[in-house]
């Protein structure tokens, strides 16, 4: 970082610092130089262990800053030592540590307070992980978009070697957004202001659907989802996206864990008066000796399984909240070489009246008339149909009523799919889930962007009739 770095604002309560690879102060706030008594001028490239601490607590420090340097490091970091003012005078400090950024000329971030007038330590750990999540998710999704063009070959073809460096850092930032977003659900959740939409629904559907939208990740892993059991009609009232998130959060989380070549089951039963979702994996099973902490945030099992498949640790706990918010309960049972199932319950609803329904309603956008005339004749039944022939008539569709699926061409006469992609990202609410549905060859990271993709000259009408139930929130025709 050359020059000088902008100033941090202070905050109410406790200083703020940048430091580098190396522990040098690279910025320094005006709470800082009050709780310490050094300026900011003063502090600047001073190494901070040397500066703020005693002798004794000087190496626990600086092991936690090499800790936070490497990629498969923590992503925050917590210590107490006896701290040093400017004149000598010595008193307890509190210390918390994130990377900014990773690699090359790591930057890391520390938030100091004196801990005899901290607030409780959840609560400002909660407050400094907010922060730092907001700071890292808008250049991570710059960062990611940019290595996804390039992945793609949107700006020609690269050397082999470049390609393959590329695609190891798009995967790599599409990791490090999945841990942002865990960490800003658990701070909405903790602050209460994780907000839920609750209706009565039948809960078969979801599981179609969060199987579905699991599949892409499985692939690598060489494993296999599917519905092992599921009883008709169960319902429940839930909040349908934050369902969404518990299943697929528990089957990504047992595909993790289960050896190549293996499958996961999936569940559907009913339990007394309430229905109950099972994911079992046939892995390792869960360590004794972190059983009791499996819900607890940033809990991750020390093991050499754990330490390869690298994350937050805060997955289940995310889920127990949002299951309990439902009224719901969670749990686990495991066995040691047999594997684990995660189980929740729910409270069941009434059964539906037997009033229709409404359709679904799904977007086709696609120049070609007899394309759309086709797609529609195999929907006519499942779904909806409204459609689009341009980006700009798609745009002001999906203004005046939001659909519940869009099936995209990449190539339209006023733009492409990926600048509808781009709208769609951009926009304040969730995007329904998308479907290429296209000629020619599908680039790899659009495909990585979507739900699904298909080609038109390769797919028969079971295959997009199923591909279409399944992101419909209904299981594909096979399963039912």
């Amino acid at each position: 970082m050359n020059g000088a770095p902008s100033k941090l604002s202070s905050t109410a309560s406790g200083g703020v610092l940048s430091l580098s690879s190396g522990g040098r102060i690279l910025d320094w706030d005006d709470e800082a130089a009050r709780i310490f008594g050094w300026t900011r001028e003063e502090a600047l490239n001073q190494l901070l262990p040397e500066l703020i601490l005693v002798r004794s607590g000087r190496p626990a420090l600086r092991e936690r800053l090499q800790k936070l340097q490497q990629e498969d490091g923590p992503l925050v970091d917590r210590l107490e030592s006896p701290a040093l003012r400017r004149g000598g005078s010595e008193f307890a400090l509190e210390i918390l540590l994130t990377p900014l950024r990773r690699g090359r000329d790591p930057v890391l971030r520390a938030f100091v307070r004196e801990a005899s007038a901290r607030r409780p330590m959840d609560q400002m750990k909660d407050e400094f992980v907010s922060m730092v999540s907001h700071e890292l998710r808008t250049p991570l999704t710059s960062i990611r978009g940019s290595l996804g063009l390039l992945v793609g070959g949107m700006t020609g073809a690269l050397p082999p070697q470049a390609t393959a460096m590329i695609d190891i850092a798009y995967r790599n930032s599409d990791r490090l957004i999945r841990l942002v977003n865990d960490i800003l659900d658990i701070e909405k959740i903790e602050s209460g202001k994780m907000t839920f939409a609750f209706k009565e629904v039948e809960l078969a559907p979801f599981i179609g659907q969060a199987i579905e939208a699991t599949r892409s990740y499985a692939a690598p892993f060489d494993v296999t989802v599917r519905i092992l059991e599921s009883v008709p009609h169960a319902r429940a009232r839930v909040d349908s996206d934050r369902l969404i998130q518990v299943l697929t959060n528990l089957i990504s989380n047992a595909v993790k864990f289960s050896p190549a070549k293996g499958t996961v089951d999936v569940s559907l039963l009913h339990k007394g008066d309430d229905v109950e979702v099972r994911v079992t994996d046939h892995g390792a099973g869960i360590p004794e000796a972190f059983r009791g902490k499996i819900f607890q945030k940033f809990a991750q099992a020390d093991t050499s399984d754990t330490r390869r498949l690298t994350g937050t640790g805060l997955g289940l706990s995310i889920c127990k909240s949002i299951v309990e918010r439902m009224d719901g309960s969670i749990g686990f049972t495991t066995e040691a070489g047999r594997g684990t199932t995660f189980h929740f319950v729910l409270p069941q609803a009434a059964p539906a009246a037997n009033s229709e329904a409404p359709k679904p309603l799904v977007l086709h956008v696609e120049d070609d008339p007899m394309t759309r005339d086709a797609v529609k004749a195999m929907l006519h039944l499942a779904a909806e149909v409204v459609f689009s022939d341009t980006l700009q008539g798609a745009i002001r569709k999906l203004q005046e009523r939001p659909p519940d699926l869009i099936i995209l061409d990449i190539s339209l006469p006023d733009g492409d799919g990926l600048d509808l992609l781009t709208t769609l990202a951009e926009g304040d609410v969730p995007p329904p889930p998308v479907m290429l549905f296209t000629a020619g060859e599908i680039p790899p990271f659009l495909s990585r962007l979507v739900e699904a993709s298909y080609s038109k000259f390769s797919t028969d009408r079971t295959q997009l009739l199923d591909a279409v139930r399944a992101l419909l929130f209904a299981p594909p025709l096979a399963e039912v």
